[in-house]
């Protein structure tokens, strides 16, 4: 990452602590991390787009730092960071709508898996019945996840097994089938 967009990303992830995304203005983060609007414009293409850019930034990291482990690390290390970034995640996911967080988690973490069962099966599409399997998985992690942020009930170790638990068993072997995310994710 460069340093502009690196620079523009952590003013972002400042300001999200304590406000709302919808609440987010470009000027508050030209303000925040003394660029000029040029500068900006030529990074990134609106507030949305620095949003996507993290979290996607954040998944792929969460992503990378796993290979090799398993998914309950994964999920450990997602609440992990739930826990120690608590007030920016309430912050996140107070947005909703098209440019929502959770509707970025959903949609990127999906493509994650659909790559990642199609290079492990090697077929060349999914079946309706994985696509849906997919995303109502990827639905009830994003849902347990905005709900253990907002309200926390129970250890990293049980809500790490609980993601797991609900994983269907044909999306668990395809941990560690490594796809690049730079080249694989954005084709």
């Amino acid at each position: 990452m460069n340093n502009t967009k690196e620079h523009i990303v952590k003013s972002f992830n400042i300001l999200l602590e304590t406000t709302t995304l919808e609440k987010i203005t470009v000027d508050m983060i030209l303000n925040h991390c003394g660029i000029s609007k040029s500068t900006f414009y030529r990074t990134f293409i609106d507030k949305y787009d620095v949003m996507n850019y993290n979290y996607k930034l954040l998944i792929d990291n969460f992503i990378q730092c796993g290979l090799g482990n398993s998914w309950k690390d994964l999920y450990f290390r997602i609440f992990l960071f739930a826990d120690k970034n608590n007030a920016l995640l309430r912050n996140a996911f107070k947005t909703s709508g098209t440019n929502s967080f959770s509707n970025f988690v959903h949609d990127y973490s999906c493509l994650i898996l659909e790559k990642s069962f199609l290079k492990y099966y090697n077929v060349d599409t999914l079946t309706i019945r994985t696509k849906y399997e997919i995303s109502f998985f990827c639905s009830g992690c994003v849902d347990l996840l905005r709900q253990w942020v907002f309200d926390i009930n129970m250890s990293l170790e049980e809500t790490s097994q609980i993601a797991y638990d609900f994983m269907p068993n044909n999306l668990k072997p395809i941990w560690g089938c490594a796809i690049d995310l730079d080249t694989e994710i954005a084709n």
